[in-house]
């Protein structure tokens, strides 16, 4: 018969408290850090320049998605800090705006919500298990050979293909530079033209998530070919080997998109920049109105 769980006596209670707080506080040092380094292109940099294959895919990915989120979250911070918006509008606003013009749009963004799910499901977790095998598995050479066609295997992409997960597909290295390209172009392009912000945001995101979303995927599921950076999801699972709360500051900020975006203008954060979140419909009786405008 087994004795009942002693209390522990004082002083190892408090070391062991003490021993948590020191944890808790390098943890949040180590998130500090890592948050740091992948904004702020100390991971990307390095990675890139690597003549291991595997290690220049991590590090394209860090530079992409860096990149991508520096777009993003410049006008939702500027908005913020200035209550408006200068020549480009926050995603959300700009999704937003399109609900409220074309009420169809909302079936788009909750299909590509789920479809996001689905894709962590059907791809991220078989991808993550074969990626485990290979580490423990024997080591093979991974290097770049000089004149050769850059290849990885599928699984390492994060996207859903048609081969087997460790065939290796080639990479199309000049995908990137031209996707950064289209991306510029797509917000210069009406800001100089004198465009309303509206039509900046739809321009600009609207190329910015085709070109690194849809155009991969269907590259590599239609044509068995690559883009040289690695899909969202798995560029957080690598952040995740680094540091546990970056990413699930990523993912919590992720879901809390989606749910922004799917139930726009809530919940409301941020100012209400564009007046969007005033709802108004008349009718013959009553007449309806939410937080109305004064």
């Amino acid at each position: 018969m087994s004795s009942a769980a002693q209390p522990l006596p004082p002083r190892k209670l408090i070391r062991q408290i003490a021993d948590d707080l020191i944890w808790l506080l390098r943890e949040a040092w180590r998130v500090v850090v890592v948050a740091f380094c992948f904004m702020f292109f100390v991971y990307a940099v390095p990675l890139m320049r690597s003549s291991n294959k595997e290690e220049r895919y991590e590090g394209h990915g860090y530079f992409v998605w860096a990149v991508a989120l520096w777009v993003f979250a410049i006008p939702e911070v500027y908005g913020f800090a200035a209550g408006k918006q200068k020549w480009v509008p926050t995603l959300s606003s700009t999704v937003g705006n399109l609900i409220n013009r074309h009420d169809w749009m909302s079936v788009f963004v909750i299909a590509v919500l789920f479809g996001c799910v689905l894709h962590v499901v059907r791809v991220q977790v078989p991808a993550r298990r074969l990626r485990r095998e290979r580490a423990e598995g024997p080591a093979i050479g991974t290097d770049i050979p000089s004149g050769e066609q850059w290849t990885m295997p599928a699984s390492e992409s994060g996207r859903l293909t048609r081969t087997q997960g460790d065939d290796d597909l080639p990479v199309d290295v000049r995908y990137e530079i031209i996707a950064g390209l289209f991306t510029v172009i797509a917000f210069v392009v009406p800001i100089l033209g004198g465009a309303g912000k509206q039509t900046v945001g739809e321009c600009g995101y609207g190329v910015m998530l085709t070109l690194l979303f849809f155009v991969p995927g269907i590259l590599a599921y239609r044509h068995d070919k690559l883009v040289p950076f690695p899909g969202l999801f798995t560029t957080v699972g690598f952040l995740e080997q680094k540091s546990v709360g970056v990413a699930l500051i990523l993912g919590g900020g992720l879901v809390f998109l989606a749910l922004h975006l799917t139930f726009y203008p809530f919940p409301s954060i941020l100012p209400d920049i564009q007046g969007l979140h005033h709802h108004c419909q008349t009718v013959s009786d009553p007449s309806l109105c939410v937080n109305p405008t004064p």
